[in-house]
């Protein structure tokens, strides 16, 4: 008991100690703990008020396995920095300023700020590889959360309609009566499908790549000429996948109904 109370005395010391002096490694978990909180918020209350207190559990509070292993990563890099000093006085400033972002109630600009840290990071702290790390991977979640989605958003009808004329070519090389008309396949028996924003495949190419680079830096802080191989493999997988279940959907309507609405999904 005496030992106890000792050391608790100790502990609370160190605690206050380390919050009075913060290290670099306490200040970059602050910021990627604040960037990560104020970004995903509005997931967690949207999915709060449909789900209910419980039942939002299942929603994931829109995280998603991208996301998990990025913040994984970016606490694996900070917890390698250690107690050395790699923080100049020009990025503790950036940090604050920047961060201010995250108190904000729009989460979009908490990916402004995240994009602005990553860049910063990227292009002017090119010299140490932790910090480096650190600012690809903000800039593969700010991609993935806020710009991709906008950048589809105006890019999505042609996209469309180019998976549905690359489904319907691949349609054609099994079976035929198969015809692509703008972002509609039809079939010969009178069913048909229209393929919208949500169901294309290139919705879901930043997710693949924020995994693809959240998976190397777990692993080291550079790349190889195999990784890149690698994104164009993850990019091309995810493409084909959804092509072929494209393909499935346009066959029938039981077919449609499997594998957009049931088990298929």
């Amino acid at each position: 008991i005496l030992h106890s109370y000792w050391l608790f005395p100790m502990s609370a010391t160190a605690l206050f100690r380390s919050i009075a002096n913060p290290t670099d490694r306490t200040i970059l978990v602050i910021a990627v703990l604040l960037i990560f909180t104020a970004g995903l918020w509005n997931n967690v209350i949207g999915s709060y008020g449909q789900f209910g207190p419980l039942a939002w559990l299942t929603d994931n509070a829109g995280l998603d396995i991208g996301k998990i292993l990025a913040f994984a990563a970016l606490l694996k890099i900070c917890a390698s920095i250690g107690d050395r000093s790699i923080l100049r006085r020009s990025d503790l400033v950036a940090l604050m300023v920047l961060l201010v972002g995250t108190v904000l109630p729009d989460s979009t600009i908490t990916w402004l700020s995240a994009t602005a840290i990553g860049v910063a990071f990227v292009f002017w702290r090119r010299d140490e590889p932790l910090l480096s790390s650190i600012g690809q991977i903000l800039i593969a979640c700010a991609v993935h959360k806020a710009w991709g989605p906008k950048i589809f958003t105006v890019a999505a009808p042609y996209f469309v309609n180019l998976e549905a004329a690359f489904a319907a070519r691949l349609l054609t090389t099994f079976s035929t009566g198969y015809s692509a008309q703008f972002n509609q396949i039809v079939a010969q028996n009178g069913h048909s499908i229209e393929i919208f924003g949500g169901c294309s495949a290139f919705h879901n190419l930043s997710l693949g790549a924020l995994i693809w680079i959240s998976i190397i830096k777990l692993q080291r802080m550079y790349f190889t000429r195999l990784d890149f191989f690698a994104l164009a493999g993850t990019f091309a997988a995810i493409i084909l996948i959804n092509e072929i279940r494209i393909m499935l959907m346009a066959r029938s309507y039981a077919y449609y109904v499997f594998w957009h609405n049931g088990a298929g999904v």
